[in-house]
């Protein structure tokens, strides 16, 4: 069984999910190129 979590591990958890989104998201930024205004 899982041991439960504590404080300090959901807000591991919590802190790798957003590196991994913002990481997501700059590449999706990187991929299109920029409009020419």
């Amino acid at each position: 069984s899982w041991p439960d979590f504590n404080l300090a591990d959901s807000f591991i958890v919590v802190g790798v999910a957003l590196l991994v989104l913002e990481l997501l998201a700059t590449e999706g930024e990187r991929s299109t190129p920029p409009a020419p205004s």
